[in-house]
């Protein structure tokens, strides 16, 4: 019997008998006979879903915890040796308990508030099962709870938060604060969670001040206010607390050229005071004025040729003082590679920092993402921060953001840079839908010859994650990104996963020399047309034999 074919049976006599006993019912079922219906749709084939990401995500090594046991229900699978390359499994760990925290902060604040007890003499007690007061893991560092409590006197603060954190030095808090903001060029989120471990903030550099007092004035055109120090002369001043102080020195330790009317605002204290004291801790005496001619003075920077083939590795930005050599320990240098933006080099000594592409506009257009443009022949989009003539930057890009006036973005692609594609994620529109290869990724406008289709994202791994699973499902979503990383789409990624296999007939490609591009600090994987493909074309890139051997 056929998966379409549908058994009907037919219905016999029916006896009913009423009496005022009982009721009975008989039911008589004739031989069943069978009727061919054909299904108005093919089954859909099978596929994996993932959680849609626009951005890569850094996962670095395997955890030794194993979250779940895959293909449990599989007999074929042997998921018993599989679970015996993990350490543990991941509910076997103690988990963080957001409810006990927050009664653990709630008790904590009342026999402080109430009884007067010190965090410390309630550690004492042993009472409270968790610590509040260690340097790591105490409860008044690590608590998240930000809601309402249902117990009777419940605090209700305005910032409805538990109790704060133990008073630290303004200093560490400052430390602290800023190694929670990411390092990396391309990202702009602030206490970026994706970057932070592989790309962190180095410990700031010395800063020395170059202006003085003459200096401020001079740059100070309005003033900012009637406390202004360009128009008030110092009186009776407010009272400055340590805590005032200290927060003031943090500032002239790290910018100290920093304009009184910002710091201002900053330190909520009247401007007169702000360029009093800093007269008084920075002395003009003492200040090594920068002159006009020294800030047009800067090392020439090497020429594009010494990096060229050199930028298939992946390297953390540069930290040190003086001049990017062997002598410093520089990372560019021991990966010869040109310094980034991201690094911590002094820019007026570097002479690795990457200079840009100059491609200004000609007859023939911009010579972009060919082979005249120094930041394409290197495997790198445009960086608006320092290619020049070539509009990498521009007031079309503000325009971009607005939907009602998208009609300009094609204008502007045309007519700008064009080596800023994967940047600014112009990504054509796509659907999945079933293909030749079970489902596909297929095209839902035209594309010409070169143009960026997707981006390829995934999760950052150190190591290709084709294990026992990838290789029984015959099913794998790694991409080769450099010598240090590959890009795994299995569980995060986008419609980019999709795109079948094709040895024959590729119509698109992850670039054309070499897998990644370098976006502003950042490697990248970018999807381009090999040729001019119309809307409703399946995309097809070719896998290449490695692929095949690891899976």
């Amino acid at each position: 019997m056929d998966e379409d074919d549908i058994i009907v049976g037919e219905l016999g006599d029916l006896d009913l008998q009423d009496s005022k006993s009982e009721l009975t019912t008989s039911y008589a079922l004739a031989e069943p006979h069978i009727v061919k219906l054909k299904a108005p749709f093919e089954p859909t084939p099978s596929y994996d879903s993932c959680t849609p990401v626009s951005d890569n995500h850094f996962t670095g090594d395997d955890s030794s915890d194993m979250p779940f046991i895959p293909l449990a229900d599989d007999p074929s699978f042997d998921w018993k040796e599989y679970c015996e390359q993990y350490k543990s499994f991941v509910w076997q760990n103690e988990f963080f308990d957001y409810d006990l925290h927050a009664m653990v902060a709630e008790t904590a604040h009342r026999l402080h508030q109430q009884y007067g007890l010190s965090y410390t003499q309630i550690d004492d007690t042993a009472e409270l099962p968790l610590s509040l007061t260690a340097s790591r893991d105490g409860i008044l560092r690590t608590v998240r709870y930000q809601g309402f409590f249902d117990w009777t006197n419940a605090r209700h603060g305005q910032s409805k938060l538990l109790p704060p954190v133990l008073t630290v030095p303004v200093q560490v808090e400052f430390k602290q604060l800023v190694s929670q903001f990411c390092n990396s060029a391309d990202c702009m989120t602030g206490f970026c969670d994706q970057h932070i471990n592989w790309y962190p903030i180095p410990s700031p550099l010395s800063v020395s001040p170059h202006l003085d007092s003459s200096d401020l004035f001079s740059d100070t055109i309005f003033p900012c206010g009637d406390d202004c120090f360009i128009l008030r002369v110092p009186g009776n001043e407010t009272e400055w607390t340590q805590n005032d102080l200290n927060t003031f020195q943090i500032f002239l330790d790290h910018s100290p050229d920093s304009s009184p009317c910002d710091l201002a605002i900053i330190c909520k204290k009247p401007c007169f005071e702000i360029f009093k004291r800093r007269k008084n801790m920075l002395p003009d005496s003492n200040i090594e004025r920068r002159s006009p001619q020294s800030k047009s003075k800067r090392p020439p920077r090497l020429r594009h040729a010494v990096f060229k083939g050199n930028q298939l590795f992946f390297y953390q930005p540069c930290h040190h003082q003086g001049l990017c050599n062997a002598m410093t320990n520089c990372a560019c240098y021991k990966n010869k590679a040109p310094c980034e933006r991201s690094c911590r080099c002094d820019p007026r000594l570097c002479r690795r920092q990457w200079a840009g592409c100059n491609c200004a506009r000609t007859k023939a257009g911009r010579p972009c993402r060919t082979e005249r443009c120094a930041c394409f022949r290197a495997h790198r989009e445009c960086d608006p921060e320092l290619c020049g003539k070539c509009e990498a930057r521009g007031e079309q890009e503000i325009i971009l953001e607005l939907e009602f006036i998208l009609h300009f973005a094609d204008q502007f692609r045309h007519d700008g840079c064009s080596n800023v594609s994967i940047q600014r994620r112009y990504w054509k529109y796509t659907e999945v839908k079933p293909g030749t290869w079970g489902v596909g990724l297929f095209l839902l406008e035209p594309v010409d010859t070169g143009e960026l289709i997707i981006e390829y994202v995934g999760e950052l791994v150190y190591e290709t994650t084709s294990d026992d699973v990838s290789r029984h499902r015959q099913r794998s979503y790694v991409f080769q990104l450099n010598g240090s990383f590959d890009l795994d789409s299995e569980f995060i990624g986008n419609e980019s996963r999709y795109i079948n296999h094709s040895r024959e007939s590729p119509n698109c490609v992850a670039q054309s020399r070499c897998t990644f591009m370098l976006v502003t600090g950042s490697h990248r994987i970018g999807i381009y047309a090999l040729t001019r493909l119309e809307a409703g074309t399946e995309l097809f890139l070719d896998y290449g034999p490695e692929f095949f051997r690891t899976t």
